[in-house]
């Protein structure tokens, strides 16, 4: 079988706004990690450190965001 003759099958009508709400929050997540960024280097912070926080951050954000949004789940405690 070659690759183009692979096809995916169609979304469930019901998985549409899951697909639309994980793009969605996907998009917030790299405009709030690039501000973070961006601010801790205005802020003074050399590169390497303005990266470290931002990833930092972003973890917790991000965890958060798509918990919340897209897979409609509260807290903290599905973390491991």
């Amino acid at each position: 079988m070659t690759l183009s003759n692979h096809r995916l099958p169609p979304l469930a009508p019901a998985e549409h706004p899951v697909l639309l709400r994980f793009l969605a929050v996907g998009v917030l997540n790299t405009a709030v990690g690039y501000l973070v960024y961006v601010l801790a280097v205005l802020a003074g912070a050399p590169p390497q450190l303005a990266l470290i926080v931002q990833f930092t951050l972003g973890v917790l954000w991000n965890y958060q965001t798509h918990a919340r949004l897209v897979f409609a789940v509260e807290g903290w405690h599905r973390l491991p």
